[in-house]
């Protein structure tokens, strides 16, 4: 399906991980320069924060915590000095790619591992009031885009080499996850879901490789199917204040991309 789309900035190099801070700021990263980059009335700033960075995502305090595959590590960054800080490190993350935070403030991560013909990757649980790490689900191919529901129940994580975005149940309390079961196969070989993005009734995933955004009901049946302005759609988010509807980055071609008509 053919949604009209507008070019907020191109000649990025591998965006992903677009989201907003809570001053209505659009953020996103571009890996394979290690940088950090706001994109504000039609301009890009740019922040190099570390090697090969992945995934950002802000806390309810409005901090920005990054992940380096390049370098094994989760990074907090400050806007306002430019510093960063390392908080985990390769002692327990493997190509830490995407994440996300929970109700409670806690941190879920996925690690890739480089596990494409392997099952070696895996998900961790960080809590930053402790500074406590573990392990809480392996033997995934190169898990990637991860989501958490609104009611802090479930979980949902994509497995790019497997084709097959999963859910699970969360417990915040003891920060576990349990009933892992498949929410839907997707488009593929070699490769299927990336960044993921979750609303009260939908859950958005970018389709890397096959040139697509797929919205799937939570039932996980497939409701959207958009064409994206090149292959590589990497991850989406969607603008709160409604005026970008649904945002895209997208890696073959180094774009930013605005699809103003898809809202919550």
């Amino acid at each position: 399906m053919k949604e009209n789309y507008k070019i907020l900035a191109d000649g990025l190099d591998f965006p992903e991980s677009p989201s907003f801070d809570p001053a209505g700021r659009l953020w996103f990263t571009e890996s394979r320069t290690g940088t950090l980059s706001c994109w504000q009335n039609g301009k890009v700033r740019r922040f190099k924060v570390g090697e090969i960075v992945n995934g950002a995502v802000f806390d309810a305090q409005g901090t920005t915590w990054v992940t380096d595959s390049g370098k094994h590590e989760l990074l907090t960054f400050n806007f306002k000095t430019g510093d960063t800080e390392v908080m985990l490190d390769q002692n327990i993350l493997n190509r830490p790619n995407d994440l996300a935070f929970d109700r409670e403030g806690n941190l879920l991560i996925t690690c890739h591992a480089d596990a494409r013909e392997e099952p070696g990757g895996y998900l961790i649980a960080y809590d930053p009031v402790s500074k406590t790490a573990n392990k809480i689900l392996e033997r995934k191919y190169f898990p990637n885009g991860i989501a958490i529901s609104q009611d802090n129940q479930a979980v949902y994580y994509a497995e790019t080499y497997n084709q097959t975005i999963w859910k699970a149940t969360w417990d915040a309390k003891s920060m576990s996850i349990k009933d892992d079961q498949v929410f839907t196969k997707t488009p593929g070989p070699p490769r299927g879901p990336d960044g993921l993005f979750l609303t009260q009734d939908s859950l958005f995933s970018a389709m890397f490789d096959h040139g697509c955004v797929i919205a799937y009901a939570l039932n996980g049946k497939e409701i959207l199917n958009m064409e994206t302005p090149g292959s590589r759609p990497t991850s989406c988010t969607i603008d709160p204040t409604g005026q970008l509807g649904l945002v895209v980055t997208e890696a073959e071609k180094g774009l930013l991309i605005s699809y103003p008509t898809i809202k919550t």
